[in-house]
């Protein structure tokens, strides 16, 4: 690549694919899956009745009871951060403290509704009761799903419970030992592989459509990429990290894209080229190679919390397939060729929690402070992206700086400088 390129790197999350027209939410998946629970716009009682018999074949996991709750407390998940901020919350209540057990870990489901709560007795209440059905549902789902598991590794006579009878602080003692983190874990792989399967599915049918999914990702990218920049794309070095699963930039034949597109990292894994199957043994052809997870930035080290982080969990991701001409390139390949990196560019992430060590690890690269690159946060129009996040992300970002004094003016220096930007890509000129 020539030393009059332009460098940058572009990270794209779920508001990307949202953009170009696929049903990729949370909220749309819950939607596809449960529908057929809905009563008069509830789902948990429905899924209760057929947890009652033995039904389980289409709740994709343990996961989905406690969302099915948020979805009839008319709190649904709007974006993937929330999901996985329930999933931080219930497996490391008490965040930053080691020792965590996960019997503690079981009560979070119960603190979820309890917060909620505006401070009356009547609403306190309330929310135990809702608390109390999902534990009862929730232990009847593990004991159906789990126990013949424990029966062989443990040697223990399964119980056969009762929702009507069931004890919750007598009877969670037998699933809170060393094989719990294990069965969460079992867990988390259902999920992911049932989103898997609907998102594969999704991109196939709104690619039916004329390619339309791949052409308006094309689209969006040069839109992406030649925001604020008068190098034409052809000569552009993008470096794109997508927090999605889907590769339509991967899979385009445009010679611009193409050419300008250096390399691009899937961060928490991809779909497989077509629609898995089933065998005989239960596994999927293709797998699902996606993950879920939460920031292990300040996760306690040590604890049976880290299995669940994003950091662990890729490490057990195969390595991504890329194109030929992408063999052998690195992400930071202009800064180690001696030149800059002009501009970091974010478009459709929610900028959560659960992402913190990426954007941490991508500002210390290309050495935020010092550095003459430009921070562009892109929205489109009806999905702005959240001033307070971008300043969250910011000064918790500063906050690891040496010294301190720099943490401190990291916001502001960057705005002295013009280095930052807020903008609707819609309103380009």
């Amino acid at each position: 690549m020539s030393s009059d390129s332009y460098n940058q790197i572009i990270v794209i999350g779920n508001g990307f694919d949202k953009a170009c027209g696929l049903p990729s939410s949370y909220g749309e998946y819950f939607n596809d899956r449960f529908q057929k629970y809905e009563v008069d716009g509830k789902v948990l009682p429905s899924l209760q009745k057929a947890v009652e018999k033995e039904e389980l074949e289409d709740i994709p996991s343990l996961w989905d009871l406690l969302f099915a709750a948020f979805h009839d407390e008319e709190t649904p998940f709007p974006r993937w951060m929330d999901v996985e901020s329930a999933i931080r919350n219930y497996l490391w209540p008490s965040a930053g403290v080691n020792g965590h057990s996960f019997d503690s870990a079981i009560d979070a489901w119960g603190k979820f509704f309890i917060k909620r709560t505006q401070g009356t007795y009547e609403d306190f209440l309330q929310a135990k009761k809702q608390q109390n059905q999902v534990e009862r549902i929730m232990m009847k789902y593990i004991s159906q799903k789990h126990t013949v598991e424990m029966v062989h590794q443990k040697g223990q006579k399964s119980k056969d419970y009762n929702l009507d009878d069931l004890n919750w602080d007598e009877t969670r003692q037998a699933f809170i030992d060393d094989d719990t983190p294990e069965m969460l874990l079992e867990e988390l792989n259902r999920f992911e592989e049932d989103f898997g399967v609907y998102l594969r599915k999704a991109v196939d049918l709104v690619n039916k459509d004329g390619g339309r999914y791949n052409s308006h990702a094309e689209l969006l990218y040069r839109r992406i990429g030649k925001y604020d920049c008068l190098v034409p794309i052809a000569r552009q070095r993008n470096s794109v990290v997508s927090f999605n699963y889907t590769t339509p930039l991967l899979e385009s034949v445009d010679d611009e894209v193409m050419s300008s597109l250096y390399i691009e990292q899937n961060v928490h894994g991809t779909l497989p080229n077509s629609v898995p199957q089933r065998d005989l043994l239960g596994n999927l052809n293709p797998p699902i190679n996606i993950i879920f997870g939460i920031d292990g930035y300040e996760a306690p080290k040590g604890n049976r919390v880290q299995r669940f982080t994003k950091t662990a969990r890729k490490l057990s991701l195969p390595r991504q397939e890329l194109p030929n001409r992408m063999r052998g390139r690195r992400m930071f390949d202009p800064l180690y060729e001696g030149e800059s990196i002009q501009a970091v560019k974010v478009y459709g992430h929610s900028l959560g929690e659960a992402d913190y060590s990426y954007f941490h690890a991508l500002f210390d690269q290309i050495d935020l402070y010092e550095s003459d690159t430009v921070l562009y946060f892109l929205y489109s129009t009806g999905h702005k992206t959240s001033p307070e996040a971008v300043g969250d992300l910011l000064n918790r970002y500063g906050e690891s700086l040496r010294p301190k004094a720099h943490g401190k003016n990291l916001l502001h220096k960057l705005m002295m400088e013009d280095r930052i930007r807020i903008a609707n890509l819609d309103e380009q000129n």
